[in-house]
């Protein structure tokens, strides 16, 4: 028979063997939990790099947008300077440069 002491012993013994089993189940739980987190982590930031990519290429294309959008703005000004000057008679020919109004001869119709 066991005595009172060997009874605590024991009895603590097993008490500590379950906090230990208990400790190791809670771990193996913390290193799932832990692992879950890092494949969210990892895919959060492949979506992050994926929307970071789409964000540069949709500002390239609205900077070569824009650069182009400049570019007809300057067309429609020189365009609309064209036509003011030739309602207002002052064609000037681009194969000689003589205005449409110049005394000069030129060899050619306007």
């Amino acid at each position: 028979m066991l005595s009172t002491g060997s009874t605590a012993f024991a009895f603590e013994n097993n008490h500590l063997r379950k906090e230990v089993t208990a400790l190791r189940a809670e771990n193996e739980a913390l290193k799932v939990e832990a692992l879950q987190w890092k494949t969210i982590l990892e895919c959060t930031e492949l979506k992050l790099a994926k929307c970071q990519k789409e964000v540069e290429e949709q500002a390239r294309l609205n900077g070569m947008g824009s650069q182009r959008e400049a570019k007809l703005l300057a067309e429609i000004d020189r365009l609309k300077r064209e036509r003011d000057s030739l309602l207002r008679g002052e064609y000037i020919c681009k194969r000689c440069g003589l205005r449409k109004d110049s005394e000069q001869s030129a060899n050619h119709d306007f």
